[in-house]
């Protein structure tokens, strides 16, 4: 029997998540990164923070993220410096790794034919908001802004839940085209224009939702958009400098989407197979 296109879509999610031999590397860099900035700081925390482990990072293309949390006074009041300073002590542990730092985050990349990007942020605790578990990060301008990881995890959480499972699987899809595309939208903006889309629909088919994705980013102009809890200020989707990039991309990416679904509805899977392909980049699994 000829394999569906949603079946293609669930051998595409098998072929993201990392491998074991992937976590195990992962988890000694973790340590290792751990273990300096412990060395050098009186840490309180040291928190994941993205989509490593929160069931929607895509290998090679996500990076890892972790808040290192001091206290406020133990920070120095410009977050330049903050950065800086982070960013030499990890340089001395790691001499031929070339660290950088990137504000809002300190760059650690380890490896080459399968590299790790470890995102360290400088982060305080805000005493005022601990319903919500705030932070104040790195505002890439010398100040600082919130931030609330926790919360917005839960937040996708919730719609995940509400919908059967099949919204992170969603928002890995996206990521990955956006990888494979080397596109340049920020992880946070996909996960919660995603899940604040999909809280309205009442079935989530992949296709159809990666589709939908697609037209949704390209039909706002890829607008700075607001919490959907109203925690922390407006999320930016890239930097302005990639965003004329980015929306050619998503153009193209609406097109060949369009043209598959088409091709699915005109009883032709196998033309369907090829657009999705070229949408992936040349991952989408082949027809058979």
């Amino acid at each position: 029997m000829p394999l569906t296109v949603a079946q293609g879509f669930d051998g595409l999610l098998r072929k993201i998540p990392a491998s074991d031999a992937m976590n195990e590397r992962s988890r000694k860099h973790r340590e290792s990164i751990k273990a300096c900035l412990y060395r050098h700081y009186r840490v309180t925390n040291f928190l994941p923070a993205g989509s490593f482990g929160h069931g929607t990072n895509v290998p090679l293309f996500s990076d890892i993220d972790y808040f290192m949390v001091l206290d406020e006074d133990d920070w120095p009041r410009n977050s330049a410096l903050a950065l800086r300073e982070v960013g030499n002590v990890l340089a001395n542990r790691f001499p031929f790794t070339p660290v950088r730092v990137s504000s809002p985050v300190v760059l650690v990349p380890f490896g080459r034919t399968t590299p790790e990007r470890f995102e360290i942020t400088p982060a305080y605790f805000d005493e005022e908001s601990d319903d919500h578990e705030v932070f104040w990060i790195p505002d890439r301008q010398g100040g600082w802004m919130t931030s609330a990881p926790r919360a917005h995890n839960r937040y996708v959480n919730d719609v995940n839940q509400h919908l059967n499972g099949r919204v992170k699987p969603v928002i890995r899809l996206v990521k990955l085209w956006n990888g494979l595309a080397t596109v340049g939208l920020r992880s946070i903006y996909l996960e919660l224009k995603i899940a604040k889309r999909l809280r309205s629909v009442q079935g989530v088919t992949y296709r159809r939702q990666v589709r939908e994705t697609f037209n949704d980013l390209l039909s706002n102009g890829l607008r700075a958009m607001r919490d959907p809890l109203g925690i922390t200020g407006l999320i930016e989707p890239c930097s302005e400098a990639r965003k004329d990039q980015a929306l050619t991309r998503l153009e193209t990416a609406l097109i060949r989407a369009d043209k598959a679904l088409d091709a699915e509805e005109s009883g032709k899977p196998h033309k369907a197979f090829e657009w999705w392909d070229k949408v992936f980049g040349g991952n989408f699994p082949a027809f058979r």
